[in-house]
């Protein structure tokens, strides 16, 4: 088990760096961990208490704000700070912000440059590459540069493109003609509810209930390659690229406020665990110096919600292989944070792509369809990769079922067990196919149980007592007002589901 020694420190220096699990024993030794199976191994199983601000910032986000974890007292590294032997975290600092003013496309020159020296470190010493490619802009770009880079000699590694998604999906048709026009041999991997009854487990065990089943795609694939390969991702790509995360421009993104829409909680306890989510949020801007506000909310969706959620979600795959993000090395960050934000727009993505490999802005993309900023067109494909709300609805509805009925989560002594089965009730009058953040919620208390079962898990520690009186009337309220708000936006089915 990895013990920091006296005087020892490890640190995460960029977006991709560490991201391990952390503890401090009764004895004040510090463990660090890899992966989440092996840090509860080193907790005695009376001591496993489940952590309700972690599961409130699930609820209410998706994923785990900041630094916690499902499981009181461990943590993860958090990015751009150093963990010393006693247990101390100091902050390193941030790559700068400024406002230099470079027009998009001469931003663009320089910057391939330090993505070409990004990718030839990433990829010394590995005989195998292996390249996340889905229909849109950011493994496009990835694509492109190692196409470039093994034209001009500066690249050994044999690449491998790989696809998640059913067929006919628009990622698998545009991702199939983006490989074929570098060259690089190209696999598809379905993607069926099969696929998705397995992420339930994996996320449980594997990821610790941290990440949805619906984060995990099919990654348990590299299972089978050869374990000296590198698995190269771009997420950080439209982030840092183009200030957008999943389509939604930072402009147009709030600030993280903590709480919980559908009222699952303990209503007699939420407010302090809500103060504490809040102070969390809260104090990653308190560890660093930013010079606005819009610097603040970048900074927050890409420590919570892409390092958080989805690459804490990729590193999986280092269970079998060896994972990087693109997009994240300290130098290219500078380089890119050093500049007016305005200029990190679609015309910036579109003069990488005229650098690298132009060929590439003459296939059309995932996201609308159509060629890159075109307008949207229906081109006749499915804009999907997976259906994953219907497969939960009909496949995986009594299994769903069974772990909310289990017993787990009440076990918690955190949830409002009736309020539960009421929102279970409204997710199943939901039209089948609608995507919706209530059955996002069912899946990740599902996901929650079952993880709670695998480690046996139990309440938290030193938990207040609960309040009485006024408290218990805002609790009812809460309630009240959750179940009016679901009534007022659910998209009925023709038939009520019983």
């Amino acid at each position: 088990m990895p013990i920091l020694a006296k005087g020892e420190a490890i640190e995460s220096s960029s977006l991709d760096h560490r991201l391990d699990y952390w503890r401090v024993d009764d004895d004040g030794v510090v463990h660090v961990e890899e992966f989440a199976p092996e840090m509860i191994a080193t907790i005695p199983p009376d001591e496993r208490s489940i952590d309700p601000v972690a599961v409130l910032s699930l609820l209410g986000f998706n994923y785990i704000c900041l630094d916690r974890t499902l499981i009181q007292g461990v943590q993860r590294l958090p990015a751009f700070s150093r963990l010393r032997s006693d247990g101390t975290i100091e902050p390193l600092a941030l790559p700068p912000y400024d406002d230099c003013f470079v027009p998009p496309r001469q931003l663009a020159k320089r910057f391939v440059e330090l993505f070409f020296d990004e990718l030839c470190t990433y990829c010394s010493g590995y005989d195998r590459v292996y390249v996340l490619l889905s229909g849109g802009m950011d493994s496009r770009i990835l694509v492109g540069a190692l196409s470039r880079l093994k034209k001009q000699g500066r690249l050994d590694a044999e690449i491998t493109t790989v696809t998640f998604g059913s067929p006919g999906c628009r990622d698998v048709v545009y991702a199939r003609e983006v490989a074929e026009a570098t060259g690089f041999d190209w696999r598809a991997v379905p993607l069926t509810s099969v696929h998705y009854r397995r992420n339930f487990e994996l996320a449980a065990r594997l990821a610790a209930g941290e990440n949805l089943p619906y984060d995990i795609h099919r990654y348990d694939w590299f299972e089978n390659v050869e374990p000296d390969s590198l698995v190269l991702m771009n997420i950080y790509g439209d982030g840092v690229g183009r200030r957008q995360y999943s389509s939604n421009h930072l402009t147009n993104i709030p600030s993280h406020r903590a709480g919980e829409p559908s009222a699952l909680l303990n209503r007699n306890r939420i407010g302090q665990w809500r103060s504490q989510l809040q102070c969390d949020i809260d104090q990653l801007q308190a560890r660093f110096f930013l010079p606005n506000e819009t610097a603040g909310r970048e900074l927050e969706m890409n420590i919570h919600y892409l390092r958080r959620m989805i690459v804490q979600a990729c590193r999986l795959i280092n269970r079998w292989a060896t994972v990087r993000q693109v997009f994240s090395s300290r130098e290219l960050v500078s380089y890119v944070w050093r500049h007016r934000i305005d200029h990190r727009e679609d015309e910036f993505y579109e003069a990488i792509l005229e650098i690298t490999a132009p060929q590439l802005l003459d296939i059309p993309y995932a996201k609308t369809g159509a060629l890159y900023r075109a307008p949207a067109r229906d081109d006749g494909y499915e804009k999907r990769t997976s259906d994953y709300p219907r497969w939960g609805r009909r496949q995986l509805r009594s299994t769903i079922f069974s772990e909310l009925t289990s017993g787990a989560l009440d076990s918690l002594e955190i949830f409002d067990m009736d309020q539960v089965y009421w929102m279970y009730r409204e997710w199943q009058r939901e039209e089948e196919g609608a995507d919706t953040f209530l059955g996002k919620q069912m899946v990740m208390l599902a996901t929650l149980s079952r993880f709670v079962e695998r480690y046996d898990v139990g309440p938290p520690r030193d938990e207040p007592p609960q309040p009485a009186g006024r408290a218990q009337w805002r609790a009812l309220w809460e309630r009240y007002v959750a179940r009016s708000l679901q009534i007022t936006r659910r998209v009925s089915r023709p038939i009520r589901v019983r």
